[in-house]
């Protein structure tokens, strides 16, 4: 997992048995003290996915509930690129 790069956790799992766009799947990731709660969704095929967006480098712990239950750690590299972009009056700028 790379800083401000998207990063994807894949699942296979059943096909939800209501509608496949309210699919229950949401992780927790774990940096330190913060944590950020991230809804997956379902893909088709039986594949469930969660995205995140890693603000900070270190060690993260992620844990996924609800149609597919797993959980394991992910080390955050630094990034070299630019992190997000914010408007500051008429301008963009960069977070960092």
């Amino acid at each position: 997992m790379i800083q401000n790069k998207m990063f994807e956790l894949v699942f296979q799992g059943e096909k939800p048995d209501s509608s496949e766009a309210f699919a229950d799947i949401k992780a927790v990731f774990t940096n330190g003290n913060s944590s950020q709660s991230v809804k997956g969704f379902y893909d088709g095929n039986g594949t469930y996915k969660v995205r995140f967006l890693p603000r900070e480098a270190g060690v993260y712990s992620w844990k996924v509930t609800g149609a597919v239950e797993a959980e394991g750690q992910e080390e955050c590299t630094a990034s070299t690129q630019h992190g997000m972009v914010h408007t500051q009056g008429c301008h963009f700028v960069y977070e960092n």
